[in-house]
């Protein structure tokens, strides 16, 4: 798994649960308005609640999913981290450190509590996992070794981090007022092009900020419900097929989302698993459909029916013209049975295509062929691999999560069998 796909997985397992919680905040606020009756008042906030943690559990997430050997001991790294930044930048804290001068804290901070934050957090301590994970201390020392060196190092590391934020922060939350501001001069296409600057930064985390609403967002909401499930089956009929009852859920829950929340985070992240150069697409019809929408008279249905028609076409041309496969990339985790190394082996081309094997830490599996066109590319997905990609003159790279070095060893085995057979 590539470290795209890693962070893409980081953003999209804390988002799974938000169609779940919407749905108990509808029922919630259904029992309260109906029938006055508030045992069920606590489930209105949820969805409230959920967004003002969500930056927290990003940070766990991201953090999870982009360190190497994906170590459940690496979360607690990535929630020191968005503590100590957010606990030492808010308003509060610097009310208290300044009260003695004459300083006035920029009200920015306020915002210091977003998804970008705990984004940024999981990256930086990723990368102090990986770097730091398998230091060994002198014999004194030895006891905070390994990965209990890391949430140490992450402390101290975060504070030199929060003073960096203390500085540019500002700068980067009044810039971007600034850049809205500025769009909102052109009145027939603001609304578009702001809705298409938040789509662009959803996936770094700046997209619920308050400078986004935009007074199209009803619209938005509404049109999300057309185009979500053209584009969901395009997505799932070139899934990998091995997986396909989980993609169906999956999908399921996010067209429900769409639906009764009007949230289309979830979706973005889907289109953003898929290609980045579909997402960029999606960006754009986003923001042409708003400024159509804002300039004519064309009633919502007929704009939606007629947005999720050219999804359709634009995704699904996409998707045969570059070759995409949707895969979310909980494979490869499993242990590999004879069959599968068969199948594999044979996937390659066999005994006669394949010249030798080699596992590289980190890339997955290097496959030396004689022919490119002699390897059967689909069956690796029927398999539940991600397609080989070409690294040279036929050789492959196969990604691999776990376990790359004993598949490696299984697949030489084979193939001495296969020669000796051929010898005897």
């Amino acid at each position: 798994m590539n470290t795209y796909k890693r962070y893409c997985l980081g953003l999209l397992l804390p988002l799974l649960i938000l169609p779940i919680i919407t749905g108990l905040s509808l029922i919630g606020s259904f029992f309260y308005e109906t029938f006055q009756f508030s045992g069920l008042y606590f489930l209105i906030n949820l969805e409230p609640l959920y967004f003002h943690h969500l930056p927290l559990l990003l940070a766990a997430s991201v953090t999870f999913f982009l360190t190497l050997k994906m170590d459940g001991t690496s979360i607690l790294s990535g929630i020191i981290s968005y503590i100590v930044v957010t606990q030492i930048l808010t308003n509060d804290t610097f009310q208290k450190a300044l009260e003695s001068t004459t300083y006035q804290l920029d009200p920015t901070f306020v915002y210091i509590q977003t998804p970008f934050i705990g984004i940024l957090c999981g990256i930086i301590s990723a990368w102090i996992y990986n770097h730091f994970s398998s230091v060994q201390l002198p014999q004194g020392f030895a006891f905070f070794s390994g990965k209990r060196l890391v949430p140490i190092i992450t402390g101290c590391i975060m504070i030199f981090i929060s003073s960096i934020l203390f500085f540019t922060w500002p700068y980067i939350v009044e810039g971007l007022i600034t850049l809205i501001n500025g769009i909102k001069q052109f009145h027939f296409i603001s609304d578009g092009w702001i809705a298409s600057i938040q789509k662009l930064l959803t996936p770094i985390g700046f997209s619920l900020l308050p400078m986004f609403d935009i007074e199209s967002q009803a619209f938005l909401s509404s049109i999300t419900m057309y185009i979500t499930p053209i584009v969901l089956i395009i997505v799932y009929l070139h899934s990998n097929k091995q997986l396909k009852n989980l993609y169906l859920s999956l999908f399921i829950m996010i067209f429900l989302n769409s639906i009764v929340g009007g949230n289309g985070m979830l979706f973005d992240i889907i289109i953003f698993m898929s290609s980045p150069i579909l997402y960029g697409i999606h960006i754009f019809l986003t923001g042409l459909l708003i400024i159509v929408y804002n300039n004519s008279s064309i009633p919502i249905p007929l704009l939606g029916i007629g947005a999720s028609i050219a999804y359709g076409v634009i995704f699904y041309t996409l998707f045969q013209k570059l070759n995409i496969h949707f895969d979310i990339g909980v494979i490869n985790t499993k242990k590999h049975d004879d069959k599968t190394v068969q199948n594999l082996f044979h996937a390659f081309g066999g005994i006669e295509n394949i010249i030798r094997f080699q596992y590289l830490p980190n890339l997955g599996i290097e496959v030396f062929v004689i022919s490119i066109s002699f390897v059967d590319m689909q069956k690796f997905q029927d398999l539940g691999f991600a397609i080989p990609y070409e690294k040279e003159a036929n050789i492959l790279i196969l990604k691999i999560d776990k376990d790359g070095d004993k598949l490696t060893k299984a697949l030489e085995e084979l193939q001495k069998e296969e020669m000796q057979s051929l010898v005897f």
